[in-house]
C-alpha cells in the first residue's frame, strides 16, 4: 500500500521474539517519529520492566500509522459489528507484510482494534489472555491484552495495569516456541435435564472423594441466570437458569436440580471455593475477585 505522509512505522529487531501491536499514534509519537513513546508509552516501559522484558528487545508497531484521522475512521467497533475503512483494511494488509518480514514468534495485541485486525475477534475483555492463532498471518501465536492507556487518564483502570503485566509475562514464556500448543478444555454451557443431574451427581461424587469444587453464580435482573461447577482446571459445567426472558428448564425439574446443587453447597464435607464467599465457606473460599 501506500503509506500516508507523516505515518509512524514500526521499529525494532527485526528477529525480535516479542512484536508489540497497539491501534494508533498519538501526538507524542508524531513529534518523536517512534510508536509508545507519550503517556501510554511510558506506562507500557514500566510494565514490560515489571514482566522482565526489555523493550529493545520488543518489535513495536501499531495496526494505524497516521494520526491524520479519528481511529473509528479507520475501524470502528460496536455492539453492532465492526466497520472497516478501505484506509484501515490497507493498514490491516500493510500490518501483515511487516508481521510476516519481522517474524516474531509471539505477538501481544495491545486492544481491540489490534485484537481484530490480527485475529478477527472482538471483546478485548472476553479474550485477554488468551492464546490464540492469527488469522492475518497463519500460524502465528497471539496474546490479546488492554491497551496501556487504559491504565491512565482519563480511563484510570489501574487494576488493567496488573493483567497487562501477567499476559506479558505469558506472552515472554511462550516466545521461545513458535507452536501453538492449545489446552484442550471440556466446557458443557446448555446441558439437558438429564445431563444436569449426571453432572451434579459426578460433582457431589468428587467433592466426597476429597476434590475441591469451584462454583460461581451469576444474577440477571435481580433473579439466579446461571450456576457453574468446575472440578478441574479444564472440565466444568454451566448450568442456565433463563434462556433469554424465559426459563431453561420446566419448573419442576428446576426444582429437582436446585436441590441437587443445595446438597452439594450444603454439605460440609465437600471443599467448596469461590470468589467472595468467605462468609459462608471460610476454609477455602478467595477474594481476589
Amino acid at each position: 500500500m501506500s503509506i500516508p505522509r507523516g505515518a509512524i512505522l514500526g521499529h525494532g529487531p527485526m528477529n525480535a521474539p516479542i512484536a508489540l501491536v497497539g491501534e494508533q499514534p498519538g501526538v507524542s509519537e508524531l513529534r518523536a517519529r517512534e510508536c509508545f513513546v507519550g503517556p501510554a508509552g511510558r506506562e507500557l516501559n514500566n510494565i514490560l520492566r515489571t514482566a522482565s522484558i526489555p523493550r529493545s528487545s520488543c518489535y513495536i508497531t501499531n495496526v494505524i500509522k497516521d494520526l491524520n484521522k479519528p481511529l473509528k475512521h479507520y475501524i470502528e467497533i460496536t455492539k453492532h459489528g465492526v466497520q472497516v475503512s478501505s484506509e484501515g483494511s490497507q493498514y490491516i494488509s500493510f500490518l501483515k507484510e511487516e508481521l510476516e518480514y519481522v517474524k516474531p514468534t509471539v505477538v501481544v495485541a495491545l486492544g481491540g482494534v489490534a485484537l481484530y485486525a490480527l485475529c478477527d475477534r472482538v471483546g478485548i475483555t472476553k479474550w485477554r489472555g488468551s492464546i490464540l492463532e492469527s488469522t492475518l498471518v497463519k500460524g502465528l501465536k497471539v496474546i490479546p491484552t488492554f491497551h496501556p492507556a487504559t491504565v491512565i487518564p482519563p480511563k484510570n483502570q489501574y487494576l488493567n495495569k496488573h493483567l497487562i503485566m501477567f499476559d506479558l509475562i505469558r506472552s515472554r514464556e511462550n516466545a521461545g516456541d513458535p507452536k501453538i500448543n492449545l489446552v484442550s478444555r471440556n466446557v458443557v454451557l446448555r446441558p439437558s435435564y438429564y445431563h444436569c443431574l449426571e453432572l451434579l451427581e459426578k460433582v457431589s461424587d468428587l467433592g466426597h472423594h476429597g476434590q475441591i469444587i469451584d462454583f460461581d453464580i451469576e444474577v440477571v435482573r435481580e433473579e439466579l441466570s446461571c450456576l457453574s461447577f468446575a472440578w478441574s482446571p479444564t472440565q466444568s459445567v454451566c448450568i442456565p437458569f433463563t434462556d433469554g426472558f424465559n426459563d431453561y428448564f420446566a419448573i419442576d425439574q428446576e426444582e429437582t436440580i436446585m436441590r441437587e446443587i443445595t446438597k452439594i453447597l450444603e454439605d460440609p464435607t465437600i471443599a467448596i471455593r469461590g470468589q467472595n464467599i468467605s462468609s459462608i465457606y471460610p476454609i477455602c473460599s478467595t477474594n481476589s475477585g
